[in-house]
């Protein structure tokens, strides 16, 4: 499979950062084997992408024990009325609200922006035009039905011409064409 990374225009600009906020940056790029400039893009990346619009849809935080627990007490047929419910109550508004739109291209780009937020480690390849992600949540097997589930349940709405949801105790898997 082949990865594909867009060249996008770049403009440099000089920023005035706290010194003990600057400083935790260095450290972390130092761990993370990478620039400041790319760390710097990154976090304002996930600004853009994510937090800016991420309150406003209704989005927030919780403890991933806590979510780990609360799936763990749902039966199949629970998981699956949450889902329905959230389909079709809630999710047109909070993707129209986060990415401003509903269609399967901008949900990728935002679903990359949550993993990435919330850091789910997943990988994502195109080859032929199919979109590959491979997601590892490590939130046991209820969240690996929730994820399958509320995938296929959105790709068909999506009406998309190809798309395939696999699924293992900690790891989702789909494939979807774009076009």
């Amino acid at each position: 499979m082949v990865r594909t990374k867009i060249k996008t225009q770049s403009e440099s600009v000089t920023l005035r950062i706290e010194k003990n906020i600057l400083e935790e940056l260095h450290k972390e790029a130092e761990q993370k084997l990478e620039s400041l400039n790319t760390l710097a893009n990154q976090i304002l990346k996930q600004y853009v992408y994510w937090y800016s619009h991420a309150a406003e849809a209704g989005m927030m935080y919780s403890p991933k024990p806590l979510l780990i627990r609360i799936m763990d007490k749902l039966t199949e047929e629970q998981i699956n009325q949450v889902i329905d419910e959230h389909l079709k109550n809630d999710f047109y508004g909070m993707a129209n609200m986060l990415i401003g739109g509903y269609n399967i291209s901008s949900y990728l780009d935002n679903l990359e922006s949550w993993m990435s937020a919330s850091d789910i480690h997943h990988r994502h390849d195109v080859n032929d035009g199919i979109h590959t992600y491979i997601i590892h949540h490590g939130m046991g097997k209820n969240w690996c039905y929730f994820f399958e589930r509320f995938f296929k349940a959105l790709f068909k709405d999506m009406k998309l011409k190809y798309a395939e949801v696999k699924a293992t105790d900690d790891t989702i898997v789909f494939k979807v064409n774009v076009e």
